[in-house]
């Protein structure tokens, strides 16, 4: 099986994109080199830049960024300390580290550890987050 998405590129002018065949059961990192590929970014089989996908509707974020993946599994260790930390904390900044564990709180996975079908079955989309300046929807 296959699935044939259109790859389109937020906010450009004139719309940029692509359509591409993939296989079915393919990781998210195999997905980050399919669209490294089509659109002739540079970093095709390195991680040497961050992206990332949201799944928005499952609360789930799939990137590369180590350091994002270590933060949420310390959030879910020690959710006595940061709700600890909020209710200790002044006003003035409660806001702000609300957001935060916000945040920290959506679940972080690696790109090469999950697929894309049962989401993208599901929801039919994707966002995609090269850098912080390509966001692109699938």
């Amino acid at each position: 099986m296959s699935y044939i998405i259109k790859v389109s590129f937020v906010d450009s002018e004139p719309l940029i994109w692509r359509k591409v065949i993939i296989p079915d059961k393919i990781t998210y990192r195999r997905l980050h080199q399919v669209i490294q590929l089509i659109t002739n970014f540079e970093s095709v089989f390195s991680d040497y830049h961050l992206y990332k996908f949201d799944l928005i509707e499952e609360n789930i974020c799939v990137t590369n960024d180590k350091n994002r993946f270590e933060e949420h599994r310390d959030f879910l260790a020690n959710k006595a300390f940061y709700e600890d930390k909020l209710s200790t904390m002044k006003k003035e900044w409660q806001s702000f580290e609300k957001v935060r564990q916000q945040v920290l709180a959506v679940q972080v996975k690696l790109p090469s550890t999950i697929k894309i079908d049962d989401y993208l079955v599901k929801y039919k989309k994707l966002k995609y987050t090269y850098l912080k300046y390509w966001m692109v929807r699938i």
